[in-house]
């Protein structure tokens, strides 16, 4: 178990735990429990029906509200652009890949464009990205940054700059 006492961002804890497992493979997804874990699994059954090591598991939500679908879409559109690669359902989980080196990791950023940083990472060194459908469950912990149509509006500033530092990260 990890215990972080200050909350320095999503990102930070996903960071935290991939340095601290013991294990080759790993896997996240937010802690508000929208992810069946069983989704977790089918991920895991994914990589390693695959044979190789090169891959990244990054599932697609079905069956979302439509609010919630088109900002999905405005932002897959907008990286896509941005950073001149097809990128969609950018924060779909859980995520599922071979343990990367410290270094790595630690370069990823604190907060929640860590799922666009992942995602990136294994489209610039041409890893297999495998998609697979799951359903995204209501909320059954704490309260999303963007769950209504005004918090949305008013992320859409913050993601967008937190896209755009991305494009220079590794500069």
């Amino acid at each position: 178990m990890i215990n972080i006492l200050v909350n320095k961002g999503f990102g930070y804890a996903i960071k935290e735990g991939i340095n601290k497992s013991n294990s080759d493979i790993v896997c996240y997804t937010h802690a508000d429990m929208q992810v069946d874990l069983k989704n977790c699994v089918s991920a895991y059954k994914n990589f390693k029906n695959s044979n190789d090591d090169k891959i990244f598991v990054k599932p697609i939500r079905k069956k979302r509200p439509i609010v919630h679908a088109l900002f999905s879409l405005f932002m897959s559109i907008f990286n896509t652009i941005l950073f001149r690669k097809i990128l969609y359902d950018i924060h779909s989980q859980p995520n599922l890949f071979k343990k990367l080196d410290k270094e790595i990791i630690d370069k990823a950023p604190n907060n929640m464009s860590i799922d666009l940083y992942f995602y990136l990472f294994f489209k610039k060194k041409k890893f297999k990205i495998i998609r697979f459908n799951v359903e995204f469950l209501d909320r059954k912990h704490g309260e999303g940054s963007n769950d209504t149509l005004l918090k949305k509006i008013r992320y859409i500033p913050l993601a967008i700059a937190n896209s755009i530092k991305l494009l220079f990260y590794e500069r």
